[in-house]
């Protein structure tokens, strides 16, 4: 399973998510999602209806080995595959076919 920019809180419970999979939870991230992960939700809260950070701006907090979890933040290196760190980032083409799918098919 993967996650691409979820609007859900950091502090969201991933556990039972975790449970509910076989394999892995993959979490793409990125700091530069400063309109509708930064802004958005800091005027309007996050889908959990919290006013705190999305994940998908700043991952995950767990405080435990998750070992089924696994986050990815947006790198610089990620720019040449259309992902420009923003909101849709993660949704390009390129980035798709070298980042995402290739996890999914492990």
């Amino acid at each position: 399973m993967a996650l691409l920019a979820p609007s859900v809180s950091t502090f969201y419970d991933v556990r039972p998510a975790l449970a509910a999979i076989r394999r892995r939870l993959d979490v793409y991230y990125s700091a530069h999602d400063r309109l509708y992960l930064g802004l958005g939700t800091g005027i309007f809260g996050t889908s959990d209806r919290l006013h705190a950070p999305a994940s998908g701006r700043v991952g995950f907090q767990v405080h435990e080995d998750l070992h089924k979890l696994r986050q990815h933040e947006w790198q610089r290196s990620d720019w040449p595959t259309g992902n420009r760190g923003g909101h849709y980032g993660a949704y390009q083409p390129g980035y798709l076919r070298q980042q995402v799918v290739p996890l999914l098919l492990e």
